[in-house]
């Protein structure tokens, strides 16, 4: 298991502290699939994490590790993706402000492989791998969404 400190906007590694819970091996945000082991970078919000890295780490993260946080509410869960940067500092970042590293049609197919239905799920979709490979959705779809849309 891997230990983080928080530090402003993310965290670093650290012995002896809280280890984060609900860790996955994937996650989907719309039709974006991230994985465990991915090269990526970071693709908005650069302003957010400047306190934390420099320009340059920006450009090549591998993520590491990932988990979600949970919302009561009823919110879509947010994805975090825990990245070294390519001077070997590990921080946390949304999974929301990283560049999508496949192509549409290699994230259709992988999606289609592991049965994910587009005809309930919606753009706004999310979903997660547990550790197990279980593949869990939290599909808002369109009649979700339709609903959404009257209550408003």
């Amino acid at each position: 298991m891997i230990k983080y400190k928080q530090v402003e906007r993310g965290y670093e590694k650290e012995e002896g502290l809280v280890m984060k819970e609900n860790r996955i091996k994937a996650c989907m945000i719309g039709e974006s699939i991230f994985r465990v082991g991915d090269y990526t970078s970071l693709a908005q919000g650069w302003g957010i994490y400047k306190g934390v890295i420099s320009l340059e780490e920006c450009v090549n993260f591998k993520i590491k590790d990932m988990y979600f946080e949970e919302f009561e509410d009823g919110q879509l869960p947010r994805f975090i993706a825990v990245v070294e940067t390519n001077k070997n500092k590990t921080v946390n970042v949304n999974i929301e402000d990283l560049k999508d590293i496949r192509c549409n049609v290699e994230n259709r197919k992988e999606l289609e492989k592991i049965g994910y239905d587009f005809q309930k799920g919606a753009i706004y979709c999310k979903g997660y791998e547990d550790l197990n490979g279980q593949w869990k959705f939290f599909n808002i779809g369109l009649q979700g969404l339709e609903k959404t849309l009257c209550m408003a």
